[in-house]
């Protein structure tokens, strides 16, 4: 079958084919391509590896409703494609598993999978490729398992998960990881055991994962930059252990629904000096926030306060010099007491470049000052 396609191209789009079953075997004769998107085929159940062009770097894959195995075929040879470098596939509801009998192509170094509601496994053996440095997958509900083992000497720096409702562990040995966000993965039982070990590690983000309600005894990464913390079961474990101990910490994000404090911080919780950016988040009791906990966040730029409906008092003026940003948002009580010229706390914060005092509504806006 000719494509009729001049076979220098590099780029090539296919799009809204809904008889096309399989790739035409010709397509594999074009050396020059590079790039290939496949969308809105209806029929397509798989690809075999032969038929893909040998250098493609990047692949897109949406819309394709009955695709079952991204390779598949006697074919499926991880040498079919030795360039094959980006990886997109989204809303696929019927994929199974990216890989139907062997391993994924060796040079894979970034996937994104979305709205893959059957994806039951990345490949067949349990494996990732050691190359792989990016990994986001979002609203995958059947997925158990990111991987059974991940190499001690993987490539991983960046995995991102969201909506994976039967995901319940995550592999180990993610030695160089960089960036880990976890979210909305309501089975997900516990971080990993040796989390603390990953030096290489600088951000951080737990939200919605309710059946994890606790953390390693032995503490977060040393070398985290920045931590969000959105997930209550675990913020009081957290403040126990003490946030202090993070050094190089500049960015933090926490929820406080669990926790019945008036004031923040609390006297047995330290901040660390090395913060930028706060946001306090949800804690339903607050009144205060105290000179005293901020007194030594000599470098904190950026302060947010949201949902705390009972907050009424901020720090003296001289707590707030190294501010440069303030946002109060569903704080009522807080907010009246910030109108401008009039409210008893506007005194220390009028010196603030940049101030928002909103709720949520459409009509809100922020108050930027000269």
């Amino acid at each position: 079958m000719q494509l009729g396609i001049p076979c220098h191209i590099e780029h090539l789009s296919i799009h809204c084919c809904e008889r096309l079953e399989r790739l035409a075997e010709s397509l594999h004769s074009y050396r020059s391509l590079t790039v290939l998107g496949i969308e809105g085929c209806p029929r397509l159940i798989s690809i075999s590896n032969g038929n893909l062009p040998p250098n493609v770097r990047r692949l897109t894959i949406k819309e394709c409703e009955n695709l079952q195995y991204l390779l598949d075929g006697v074919n499926n040879n991880i040498n079919s494609t030795p360039l094959l470098e980006h990886l997109v596939i989204e809303n696929c509801k019927s994929l199974i598993s990216l890989s139907s009998r062997g391993e994924l192509p060796i040079r894979l170094q970034h996937v994104d999978i979305y709205g893959c509601e059957k994806l039951a496994s990345l490949s067949s053996n349990g494996k990732l490729p050691m190359g792989l440095k990016y990994l986001d997958i979002r609203r995958c509900r059947a997925l158990e398992s990111i991987a059974q083992e991940i190499e001690e000497n993987s490539s991983l720096e960046s995995m991102v998960i969201c909506g994976c409702d039967n995901l319940r562990s995550l592999p180990r040995e993610l030695n160089k990881l960089r960036y880990l966000s976890l979210s909305r993965c309501e089975k997900l039982h516990a971080l990993p055991k040796c989390i603390h070990n990953i030096v290489s590690m600088r951000e951080l983000l737990i939200f919605d994962c309710p059946s994890v309600i606790s953390f390693p005894e032995e503490g977060f990464p040393p070398n985290l930059t920045s931590l969000t913390i959105l997930q209550p079961n675990i913020c009081k474990s957290v403040i126990e252990w003490g946030l202090h101990k993070l050094t190089s910490l500049k960015h933090l994000s926490i929820n406080g629904a669990s926790l019945d404090v008036v004031s923040f911080p609390c006297e047995e919780m330290l901040l660390p000096r090395t913060l930028t950016s706060l946001t306090i988040f949800g804690f339903p009791n607050l009144e205060t926030l105290s000179s005293k906990g901020f007194q030594n966040l000599k470098f904190l730029e950026s302060l947010e306060i949201r949902s705390c409906p009972v907050i009424k008092f901020l720090p003296e003026k001289e707590m707030f010099d190294s501010l440069l940003q303030l946002d109060i948002v569903d704080c009522p009580l807080l907010r009246e007491r910030c109108k401008e010229d009039e409210g008893q706390e506007w005194p220390k914060i009028a010196h603030i470049p940049c101030i928002l005092i909103a709720n949520l509504l459409p009509e809100e806006t922020p108050r930027n000052q000269n």
